[in-house]
């Protein structure tokens, strides 16, 4: 398998939804002898809530205090198993400080859960989550609510993508994944068009421009598996037709997958957009976790900030 994590930030509010990702933190940790670094963000009062609410900075501190406790006693559990680690509070943004935190410890990972107890938001997957696989330097593997112990590791490229972006799927997969026997590579190609070809063409030309479709996209896959080191997934690589917000979670169903490894920015992207089309419509349709990267070179637009405030460590 790949070289080991070597820094991890786990991002935590000691809450019970954090649970799972703290576990799978410390089975990382002790796998990869990895040093860990946890941390959770808190906002300072801003100048109107000090003018509206006099006692703003007493209930901040008392936040803080409460965060801080939160912390330790995470970390505790981190020293019984002999785990080097520290605790660190952040504040602001928590995407932006937990990237810029990232940046500067030059971690390898970033794990999080997926949405706090107190998300609005509707799906699996917070906004704080969102926002992060957006600046993340470095891996981001958000967990659910299962302990990722000896996951089985679904690993979807894109042929048509930008190799930096494959390569670096393909190696956190192998990263991530305890035997090769657990890894599954997919590629899912759509001929686009095909639902409007139905209403005005026969279904023989229907047919016809999909197999003529099929085998450029499978010659584009060979050319793929020629070119990229699939040895590890033996004979567990998908090709198939379809749409990636149906296929992915399908597979993951049928293959009972716990990790899903997928790339956040595509940087051939025709918008430029720093969330992936793909990853960004799959979001809501996952089973399981899921493990976030960037292309090999990518940089994170958050840069550190010498003015910033400091963190509080402890």
């Amino acid at each position: 398998m790949e070289n080991g994590y070597e820094k991890i930030i786990l991002v935590t509010d000691g809450s019970e939804a954090a649970h799972a990702a703290e576990q799978t933190a410390l089975e990382l940790a002790q796998l990869h002898s990895a040093s860990v670094l946890v941390v959770d963000t808190v906002r300072r009062p801003s100048l109107a809530s000090k003018w509206l609410t006099s006692n703003a900075e007493d209930l901040f501190e008392i936040v803080v205090a409460d965060k801080r406790k939160r912390l330790q006693k995470v970390a505790a559990v981190f020293d019984q198993w002999k785990v080097d680690v520290k605790t660190e509070i952040l504040f602001g943004n928590s995407s932006e400080e937990i990237a810029r935190k990232a940046v500067a410890e030059n971690a390898n990972l970033v794990i999080r859960y997926m949405k706090g107890h107190k998300s609005r938001h509707l799906s699996s997957f917070g906004t704080t989550a969102r926002n992060l696989m957006r600046v993340c330097p470095c891996p981001l593997l958000l967990v659910d609510d299962e302990t990722i112990s000896d996951p089985r590791v679904l690993a979807c490229v894109n042929a048509e993508h930008d190799d930096k972006e494959n390569e670096a799927i393909l190696a956190e997969a192998r990263r991530l994944a305890k035997t090769s026997d657990k890894l599954t590579a997919l590629y899912c190609w759509k001929f686009y068009g095909d639902e409007f070809m139905r209403e005005y063409t026969s279904q023989e030309t229907v047919n016809s421009y999909l197999e003529e479709a099929e085998q450029a996209y499978l010659g584009i896959f060979d050319h793929f598996r020629k070119t990229h080191e699939l040895s590890a997934f033996g004979e567990n690589v998908i090709v198939e037709n379809g749409d990636p917000v149906e296929v992915i979670p399908d597979v993951c169903r049928k293959k009972s997958v716990d990790v899903v490894v997928m790339s956040s920015a595509s940087q051939n992207h025709p918008l430029h957009r720093l969330l992936g089309s793909t990853v960004e419509a799959v979001l809501d349709n996952l089973p399981c976790s899921l493990l976030v990267v960037k292309p090999l070179g990518f940089k994170s637009p958050i840069k550190p900030i010498q003015t910033q405030e400091k963190s509080e460590t402890s």
